[in-house]
């Protein structure tokens, strides 16, 4: 007796909490549908004479007629104002362009004059560019390898196995276009027996 009373109580709990669940989504199912349902008739309502598949020409306002607009003359230049000379801006320091100008002086300088100071001078200037190099070079690896199309080993691969692969199917290719090409044009040589690269 005992276990068919915790059986039932086992069973009543849990059809109740389907007949729950079941309840709360069909309400939920009805709220949503008919919300959507009421825009759809609405909108249905307002232009049901066009139809279902109604397709409307967008409208182009029309242009205006433009009136030229007169030319103002530019004024006199004026007498007084001195042409200024503009000075080339200089580049910022310890970029590729000042270390590429300064690099050859530094080198020039380290070598006439070669104190610690100097040398000292041009090698840390030359550090900077190699650095700089360095850096560039590494950007370069990484984008070349996250960029399928940039990457040299997707067009013509660098692994053995590919590599056999690729040629057999690149020499299948040229084979192919060699055959269509021969049944519309030929290739004919004419040698000469006095040339000295035919004798032999």
């Amino acid at each position: 007796m005992k276990q068919s009373g915790i059986f039932q109580s086992n069973f009543r709990s849990t059809v109740e909490r389907r007949i729950t669940r079941t309840a709360l989504l069909a309400v939920l199912l009805g709220v949503t549908l008919s919300g959507g349902l009421a825009q759809a008739t609405n909108a249905f309502i307002k232009d049901k004479e066009r139809g279902w598949f109604w397709y409307e020409d967008p409208i182009i306002p029309e242009e205006e007629e433009e009136q030229p607009i007169p030319e103002i003359p530019p004024p006199p230049p004026a007498e007084t104002a001195e042409k200024k000379e503009v000075e080339p801006e200089k580049p910022k320091m310890f970029s590729v362009v000042w270390l590429r100008e300064q690099l050859p002086k530094l080198r020039e300088r380290a070598i006439d004059d070669p104190s610690k100071k100097n040398v000292r001078t041009y090698l840390y200037a030359q550090r900077v560019m190699m650095d700089k190099a360095d850096n560039f070079s590494n950007t370069w690896r990484r984008v070349v390898m996250t960029d399928p199309l940039l990457d040299e080993n997707n067009r013509f691969p660098f692994a053995t196995g590919f590599r056999a692969v690729s040629l057999r199917a690149r020499s299948a290719s040229q084979d192919k276009v060699m055959k269509m090409i021969s049944e519309e044009a030929g290739i004919f040589y004419r040698a000469q027996t006095f040339m000295p690269a035919n004798d032999r």
